[in-house]
């Protein structure tokens, strides 16, 4: 059956082929959602936001990275960009551009 991912955040939705597809932070909906009132600017501030939080943000690892590479540890500087790029998808999946 297939059906629509709601954000309970930013009531942004994406289609989804059943309810095992929806992502944490999201609801299953059969009906298609009304188009939310936040534009896709608004996705991107919160983005941003989101993204520079010093505790649960992606950009706390390129300091880390960097602050690595610095000290001579290359392996852990590596390490923490990898952490940078998944930490940065997790949260474009939990705030996706509104369709």
């Amino acid at each position: 059956m297939k059906g629509f991912a709601v954000s309970k955040e930013t009531g942004g939705w994406v289609p989804v082929d059943s309810e095992d597809d929806v992502p944490e932070g999201f609801v299953f909906s059969k009906a298609q959602p009304d188009k939310c009132s936040d534009r896709n600017e608004d996705i991107e501030r919160k983005r941003k936001l989101a993204y520079a939080d010093p505790v649960t943000g992606s950009d706390r690892y390129l300091a880390e990275a960097m602050s690595k590479r610095v000290s001579g540890d290359e392996d852990a500087a590596k390490a923490a960009e990898a952490a940078h790029v998944v930490r940065k998808e997790q949260i474009r999946k939990e705030l996706p551009w509104l369709t």
